[in-house]
């Protein structure tokens, strides 16, 4: 097998061993769950314009560059209160 293939299921038991992978999907199931309410929230009020509501709600923030940049600067602060408070995390002492 050249080098840099993978087999159908390395990909996947090399990704398992990385630090960050379950901390990652916690995050993007969180989101997809997030957005899967949201949706539903959507039917129940305005079940006739849902689709097109819950389209704008995924696509708008890329529409443009400035729509893009203007994204990233309203979620900074978030970001960095979250970098902090994980630098900041309190650890139980290690028993001797």
């Amino acid at each position: 097998m050249p080098a840099g293939e993978f087999k159908p299921g390395q990909f996947i038991r090399l990704m398992r061993r990385k630090a960050g992978f379950e901390s990652f999907l916690a995050s993007a199931a969180a989101i997809g769950i997030g957005l899967i309410f949201g949706l539903i929230l959507l039917v129940i009020f305005k079940a006739d314009k849902s689709l097109y509501g819950f389209s704008q709600i995924l696509l708008t923030g890329f529409g443009s560059s400035a729509k893009f940049a203007k994204v990233l600067y309203q979620a900074a602060p978030l970001i960095m209160t979250v970098k902090s408070a994980r630098g900041l995390r309190m650890r139980a002492p290690e028993p001797s």
